[in-house]
């Protein structure tokens, strides 16, 4: 990992939370909170989170897309898969990965137990990407996106034996 991309990525993040009046702290967490797959930069805020949230998590989004510009801006030929992260703040994604994580699991346990496809409600492409993810290990479904933004979502579908 380089540490000069992690520091800017977080440097950034906390510049432009605190341009719109949040005091913050940021931290980057190397594969997550859970040391699997994807890296958060997890940002504390002591002010109520929801303006920076949004409704849905849009603001959030919004935000995250201003900072993964300026990083990719500045290190693009040096950016690697590993180097993909998402904004987390005050845990609000970190709730939301683990519902997205509980559904997705049941979901391929019908769909492994059934045989028939089932069809996830859409979702953000962090959220598709963890599913892909953690599905990936079920030897018994396969996973696809589908459709266009902003409906795109998973379908769970069982292999063929």
């Amino acid at each position: 990992m380089n540490l000069d991309y992690t520091n800017q990525v977080v440097s950034a993040t906390r510049e432009i939370i605190e341009m719109l009046g949040f005091p913050v702290t940021a931290r980057w967490l190397q594969g997550g909170y859970t040391g699997r797959h994807i890296s958060i930069v997890a940002v504390e805020s002591p002010s109520n989170p929801t303006t920076l949230i949004g409704t849905s998590g849009q603001t959030l989004q919004a935000i995250e897309h201003i900072v993964r510009a300026m990083a990719f801006q500045k290190f693009a030929k040096k950016i690697r898969s590993e180097d993909f992260f998402v904004l987390d703040i005050n845990s609000y994604r970190h709730q939301q990965t683990g519902r997205v994580i509980e559904l997705a699991c049941q979901t391929a346990q019908r769909v492994a137990a059934s045989g028939i496809s089932e069809s996830l409600t859409p979702m953000l492409p962090y959220e598709r990407r963890i599913v892909h993810m953690e599905l990936a290990a079920y030897t018994t479904i396969k996973t696809e996106s589908v459709g266009n933004e902003p409906h795109r979502r998973v379908v769970v579908k069982p292999v063929a034996r």
